[in-house]
């Protein structure tokens, strides 16, 4: 099931087949396991920021998230001059761009992912 949440997000240009691929589902086993991203993802989730997390557990390492979230949040910032607000889909998501980007600490109310 944790694939699904990733197929609506290929409407931002990708095909939806991809979250499903080996690059889907192979990065998310490989996030979950352990990765760099999953690092950066739990010293987020401890209120560390970007930059804390990559000037020292992280240092020199190449954390692909950080970059994936430069990327998105542009493709997001184009997309919201339609009719459309990709971002109002993704909370999770948004926060973490809003983490990388404006170099602050991870917050979300985690209360607002429950669907209801």
């Amino acid at each position: 099931m944790a694939p699904l949440p990733l197929s609506p997000s290929c409407t931002l240009g990708g095909q939806t087949t991809t979250a499903f691929g080996l690059a889907g589902l192979g990065d998310l086993h490989v996030t979950v396991g352990g990765g760099r991203n999953s690092r950066l993802g739990q010293g987020l989730g401890t209120g560390r920021t970007v930059v804390e997390m990559l000037s020292s557990e992280l240092f020199g390492e190449t954390v692909e998230g950080v970059d994936t979230a430069r990327v998105l949040a542009n493709m997001a910032l184009e997309k919201q001059h339609t009719d459309e607000d990709p971002l109002a889909y993704f909370p999770l998501a948004s926060a973490i761009m809003n983490a990388v980007l404006q170099q602050k600490r991870f917050t979300l109310d985690f209360s607002n992912l429950i669907v209801q």
